[in-house]
């Protein structure tokens, strides 16, 4: 993949750990991406009034909702938005990835990380869904 392709990338982040914030940010801007982050199912909603990012990361235990409640808001009141959903967790069930995969789920990464696993992650989405785009047509 072309790194200009790569640095292209928006990217909202909702992670309502301040430190797993922090560092999911440094990592990705540090990468060249655009970084967008939210701690909040209301803040991400907002945020997503505002900007169309092209991946989204979603912590699975938010707060007040789940990172699951979450995509699948988005994807209600976002229909026509090719957005990639990417899940961060610490759980390693595999019922947590089915219900990942069973929601649109483009990837999957468990806590805690790498910047390589984050990036790489990222990266498979991508190349996940334009395989899945191709397969389509």
């Amino acid at each position: 993949m072309a790194t200009a392709e790569k640095r292209k990338r928006s990217i909202l982040s909702v992670e309502d750990d301040p430190h797993a914030s922090r560092l999911i940010r440094a990592i990705l801007e540090a990468d060249g991406h655009t970084v967008f982050t939210e701690s909040t199912s209301q803040g991400a909603m907002k945020a997503l009034a505002q900007v169309h990012p092209s991946i989204i990361l979603l912590d699975v235990n938010l707060g007040e909702e789940s990172g699951y409640d979450l995509c699948h808001h988005i994807k209600v009141s976002y229909p026509d938005r090719d957005t990639l959903f990417v899940f961060l967790t610490g759980n390693k069930m595999p019922a947590d990835i089915a219900m990942a995969r069973k929601l649109g789920a483009d990837y999957f990464i468990i806590k805690p990380f790498t910047p390589e696993t984050l990036l790489s992650g990222i990266d498979r989405a991508f190349v996940g869904r334009r395989i899945k785009n191709q397969a389509g047509r």
